[in-house]
Formats: structure tokens, sequence, C-alpha cells
């Protein structure tokens, strides 16, 4: 019955086959589970195979090693059980198989590569000579080893003389092989120091560069600290020197705030200020001992700006820290001030400059605030008016001056009033409602707060709940970009909504570690249950449509299941039929509609009542950097539909 569960038609039930089959106790049961191989796979099926394959490794391990068990002589089937455990024993089996010549070249490869995370020194050594006789090529073989490379130094585990080739491909320092340079580092060759260093100084290739640098910084020998000390002497591109700064973390502290407080000093708006200064703080050390090495400095406003929002940005914020390059930036008399020059140099720029792709990252920033308070579309804060249209109908200086003094330029029906209650409480926000003796206000954060007439001692009009001083954080580059984004939206073009009905308005699931330990012990199917574990936050969809999956926080609960985000959307059905789904790509997606599994092949339609649902989504984000989610026209019982763009 379990045996033919694994091969049904469904999904579910070949989940519940192979999990049903690890409470055999036997190794034909883990040979039968690995069937489930011959179908489409996902991830929860993924990880039932893994674990049913780990939980019966000791019945199976030694049948395979006594040659009573050949997996139906299954390449595929066999080489996923060997990698679903970690026994050393399995290394003869895996280069048995990978030395056999009628296997494709790729397959014999792979197997090589699962052999290498589970092998010693010797052991890689013996990996690496028989890939010479199964992959000929000395490029091909540096890609393969590189692969190999990444899982044994996890372990510590470097070939004890095999490395010949890695040593040729660098001493070609003419064409230098950046493969050959990572490899170089993972395993900490010593012998190649000497042509790293040569490479990283003739070199003209800023990743070269980068990956030498790295290369040097694993290594850590005094040899390599050497060189190290030579490039730092004698490097003046931005780009390397803040190579050079992250880099140094790993091998001295101390010479790593040297170089980060001389490279701030220096840096200009333009320089990669966070690749050389997130590191140093990512150190426990870090912000403490930058902010004493800071003291008596001058950066630039700019500069200080960029390092603030990497400082900010930081594991551990340090206020400390972030005062100081306030201070060192002299940010208190850097804010925008308004005059006709400044707004004829900025319109002139943003028609020139402007990027309206990097202008909308700075509009989506939360400390930026703007998705905050303002929508898109109806997507996004409440408080300010929808700029679905703001660049077709407002010129470039009449935004820019927006942005400097926002209390010059409110638009009807949006001016705050200040309520003084009996109590003493003064409440700031903009009215909603005033109506059976009750106001209702938003506030600035979008939450909604409702007060009794009667309570009531003045009410007045207030502010802009856009604070004076919201850009002046902003370099003079980014104020560009915002402005050129704000210009184009409406118009006609890449940052004009479109008539389609997008998923706008969605939830990501915020990381936490009780999430974490549930998702763990559970399934993803967890998240799609209204659970108090589970934290959710408002994310919106880009102009475009698409929700950028970098702005979601990432589950790994299980080894072999990639990094996964999850997130979460509603539809109002107002007369019941069927709703069409257009995901785009069904590739590392998965989907629940109202709590409930639902397959997904690019498109999904189903029935649905009157009444909201809710739809959950997880995204592999090794294969996917954004999601879409478009509401299409079903042929035949087409809903009444659409998509909800607010917590109604």
């Amino acid at each position: 019955l379990f045996e033919k569960a694994v091969g049904d038609e469904h999904p579910r039930v070949r989940l519940e086959g192979v999990r049903a089959l690890s409470t055999l106790g036997s190794a034909r049961a883990a040979e039968q589970a690995t069937r489930v191989l011959d179908a489409p796979m996902d991830d929860f099926l993924d990880f039932a195979l893994w674990k049913t394959l780990r939980e019966l490794s000791g019945v199976w391990v030694p049948e395979l090693l006594e040659g009573r068990l050949h997996f139906g002589g299954n390449v595929d089937h066999l080489t996923y059980a060997l990698k679903a455990v970690d026994a050393p024993a399995v290394m003869e089996p895996l280069l048995k198989i990978a030395a056999d010549e009628s296997l494709p070249q790729e397959t014999r490869a792979n197997v090589l590569v699962l052999a290498a995370s589970q092998a010693d020194g010797a052991g890689l050594d013996q990996v690496l000579a028989l890939l010479g006789q199964v992959v000929p090529d000395s490029r091909q073989q540096l890609d393969w080893i590189e692969t190999m490379a990444r899982s044994t130094s996890q372990r510590r585990v470097a070939p004890a003389s095999g490395s010949d080739l890695v040593l040729a491909a660098l001493a070609n320092t003419n064409e230098p092989s950046t493969a050959a340079l990572r490899i170089a580092g993972l395993w900490q060759l010593g012998a190649a120091v000497p042509a790293i260093g040569e490479i990283a100084r003739t070199t003209d290739d800023d990743a070269v560069f980068e990956e030498a640098v790295v290369a040097l910084a694993r290594i850590a020998t005094d040899e390599a600290r050497g060189q190290w000390n030579q490039l730092v002497a004698t490097t003046s591109s931005p780009i390397w020197r803040a190579v050079l700064v992250g880099e140094s973390t790993r091998l001295d502290l101390v010479q790593a705030i040297e170089l980060c407080d001389k490279f701030l000093v220096d840096a200009k708006e333009d320089w990669p200020v966070d690749r050389a200064l997130a590191p140093v703080l990512a150190q426990q050390e870090g912000p403490q001992r930058l902010t004493a090495a800071l003291e008596g400095e001058r950066l630039q406003p700019d500069v200080a700006r960029l390092a603030i929002r990497v400082a900010r940005a930081a594991p551990r914020p340090d206020e400390a820290l972030i005062t100081r390059l306030r201070e060192v930036g002299s940010l208190a008399d850097a804010g925008w001030e308004r005059t006709d020059a400044l707004i004829a140099d900025l319109v002139a720029e943003v028609a020139t400059a402007g990027d309206p792709a990097r202008g909308e990252a700075i509009y989506r920033r939360t400390q930026s605030q703007c998705i905050n308070c303002h929508a898109i579309g109806g997507a996004g804060g409440k408080v300010g008016p929808d700029l679905l249209s703001i660049g077709a109908s407002a010129p470039v200086d009449y935004l820019i001056d927006s942005l400097l003094i926002p209390n010059d330029k409110v638009k009807e029906g949006y001016h705050a009033k200040v309520i003084q209650t009996d109590s003493g409480e003064l409440l700031t926000g903009i009215v909603v409602s005033d109506a059976e003796g009750v106001i209702t206000l938003r506030q600035a954060d979008g939450k909604l707060i409702r007060v009794l007439g009667e309570e009531v001692i003045e009410m007045v009009d207030g502010r802009s709940l856009m604070p004076d001083g919201t850009v002046d954080e902003l370099t003079r580059q980014e104020l560009v970009d915002l402005v050129t984004f704000l210009s184009r939206l409406g118009k006609v073009g890449d940052y004009s909504v479109d008539k389609r009905m997008v998923v706008r308005r969605w939830e990501g699931l915020v990381w936490t570690e009780e999430a974490h330990r549930r998702l763990n012990r559970t399934s993803h199917d967890t998240a799609a249950q209204a659970e108090d574990v589970f934290l959710w936050e408002p994310v919106t969809s880009r102009v475009s449509g698409g929700l950028p999956l970098d702005e979601l926080d990432r589950y790994s609960v299980h080894p072999g299941i990639p990094p996964t985000a999850f997130a979460r959307f509603e539809l109002q059905v107002t007369s019941a039929g069927n709703v069409t789904l257009d995901f785009g790509t069904a590739e590392g997606i998965a989907l629940w509609v109202d709590g409930a599994p639902t397959p997904l092949e690019g498109r999904w339609t189903g029935h649905l009542p009157e009444g909201r649902h809710q739809f959950m989504v997880t995204v592999d984000t090794t294969k996917n950097q954004s999601l879409t989610a478009e509401v299409v026209d079903s042929a035949a019982d087409p809903a009444t539909v659409r998509v909800i763009l607010d917590q109604e």
C-alpha cells in the first residue's frame, strides 16, 4: 500500500507514502521511497524523502556497502540517497559510480562532488585524480573543483597534494581564473600566495582584484599578509580600497579600523561606502572602535549620510557611532535649504542625470518613510495623497519644493489637525471622518484613532504630517533620483500603473525564532494557517507590479530546502465564479488558497464563493528575484473579484 502511494498522481498522497515507508525500518523501504523522484518534486516531498532516508540509514547503508542493495540500478536514486546521509563510508560506492564510463559526464562529475563532500584530505586527492579522467578540459575541471571547495572548506578539509591544477591556473597571470582564486582561498593554498599577489597588482578587472584580495585574507599566512600590505600601500582605486577595508576584518580589526577611517575621510559621494563600512560594523567591537577613530575627523556631508545609512542597517545599530557621523559630517548644518539657484540646478540634473529605478528604490526604503505615507495606485500609506499621476500633473520644480518645504505644498484634504482632549493629550492626524460625535484621525504611522467629540477641548490646523528635513539625509544624487522617479509617475512608460488587475498589496512573513522553530518542526503548510506565532507585515509591489523578494525575510528551515520567502494577499469575491491568477511562472513557487496547498502551473484557476479569500505563496529565492500575481479573465463562469488594497 505504501509503495503504491509513492507512485500516486497526487503530490500529497506521494508525500504521505514516503513518510509511511520510514516506519517500516527496512532497506527495501528506503529503496522504494526513492521512487518518488520519478515524478515532479516540490520542497515538501524533497524534505520528506531526505528525512526518510536519514531515518532508515542505519539499515540501508550497511546493505549498500555489502552489495545487497542497488536502488534498482537507478544512479539518480542512489546518488540522492547517498547525498541525504553524512557517512564517510559511502565514499567507496560513490567513486565506483564515478568511474563508470557508461554514465554521462555530468552525472559522474556530480557524483564526485558528492564524494568530495564526504572525503578527508587523502580522499579528496582521489576525487581530484578521478575528476581529471571524467572531465578532461582544465577550465571545466576548475568549475567542478570550486563546487567541491565550497562544501569541503566548511569542514576545513583541503587536498593533501592534489592542487596542481589550481596552481597551474594561477601561474597564468595574463588570464587569471577567478575560479582558481576562489579555490585557493577556500582551501588556503599557501603555495599560491605569490601568484595571487602578482594577479592583484597587475589586473585591471574589479572582480579579479576582489577575488585575489579575498583569497589572501582567507589564507592569512605571514606571506599572505606581506602581499596584503603591499596592496594597501599602492592601491588608489575607491572600489579596490573599499574591498581592502572590508576584507581586512578577516586579518586584523585594528588595521581595518585605520583603513576604514582613512577611506571615509577621503571618500566622495560616489565611493562604495557600504562595501567598506558594512564588514567593519559586523564585527563585535567594530562600531565602538570606529567611533573613537573618527573623533576630530571631517567627512563630506553626503559621505556621512551614506555612512549613517549603513550604520542603521548594521546587525546592531550603534547610536554613538551615528551621532559621531552626524558630527564629523556637519549634518546639523547640512540640511537642504531652498534657493532659486538650487531648484534650477536640480531641475536640470533630473533631466540629465536622474535614474528613476534608483529613485523607486529610495522611495521604497523604510528610512525614507515615503511608502509608509503615500500610496501608488492604492497600495501603500494613506496619510498623504496617492502619487499615481503626480508626475503627469506636477512640474519638476513643484515636486522638489514639496520635498524641501513640505508644509508649503499640502494637497487639499491632507491638512493635519491638532486635537487637545480634556485629559491634556495632544493628538495629530488627518481627519478621516467627523460624524455622530466621533472624530476619526489617521496618524502619521497610518493607524486610526477615534476621539469622542465631547472630549475635544480644541481642534486647530496643524502642519503637514511630512516633517521638515525628511530628505536631509539623502545625498544630492539620491534626491535627484527620487524626484526623477516621482516625475515619471502617471506618464506613458515604465512608471505608469496600467489597467491590469495586479496584486499590489502583500504581506510578508517576518523572520522570528519562534516562527522558524514552528516551520522546522512542521512544514510550510503551517504558515498558511491563522496562527499567532507568525508575524506578517505589509509590503507593496513596485509600480511595474513585481514584488521584490530581496525586501522579504527568508527562511531556510531544513537542509536541502532553499531559502524561501513567504508572501500573502487577499481577494474579495462579490459574485461567485471562477478566478484565474497568473504568476508568470511556477518554478520555485508554491500556492495555498484559503489555507489549502494547491497545485500551480504558472496559472491557477479555481471556483470561489462570495467573500474574502487569502492566497499564500512561498518562493524559492534562488530561482526568483520578484513575484507577480495578476487576476486575469477566466474562460468560463468568471467571478466578480477585486484585489484588496488595505486592511478593510
